[in-house]
């Protein structure tokens, strides 16, 4: 095994152990940091693997996260549109950095992220992180 290799999957697995950690803390805010620290590790992965449509997505997801950590405290971040925005943005992501059907996986784990996010309901975002975590490692040992 090559050093690239090992430093990829290594990536891939602390995204995963970010998304694990997500489940434990009690608020939604903690909840979206951990999931996007987890992102910084999958977009770094996803750069390694010149999977560009990957990192593009993953940085959507850390801007939606990090804003979505703010639900609570600023008003600005409860508007309505904010999700049919995010979806129209993922659209977009997906077609500028269109490389294939695979190209669908990140806009399908992009709106259904923010959809669950939306509804500000800890389990459901969980579920939906825990079938994109697993969506992530699926593409990356595919693309391998």
């Amino acid at each position: 095994m090559d050093t690239h290799f090992i430093i990829t999957q290594a990536l891939g697995i602390i995204g995963v152990l970010c998304f694990l950690a997500s489940y434990f803390p009690k608020s939604n805010r903690a909840l979206y940091l951990l999931q996007a620290l987890g992102c910084v590790s999958f977009a770094a992965q996803f750069f390694l693997l010149d999977a560009y449509s990957g990192v593009l997505s993953q940085i959507y997801i850390i801007i939606r996260n990090l804003m979505f950590s703010m639900y609570n405290h600023w008003s600005w971040v409860r508007w309505k549109g904010w999700p049919v925005l995010y979806v129209i943005l993922a659209g977009v992501v997906t077609f500028v950095t269109w490389n294939g059907f695979v190209s669908i996986f990140p806009m399908i784990t992009m709106t259904a992220g923010t959809l669950a996010m939306w509804t500000n309901n800890a389990g459901t975002i969980r579920i939906v992180a825990m079938l994109s975590a697993a969506k992530s490692l699926n593409v990356c040992f595919f693309m391998i």
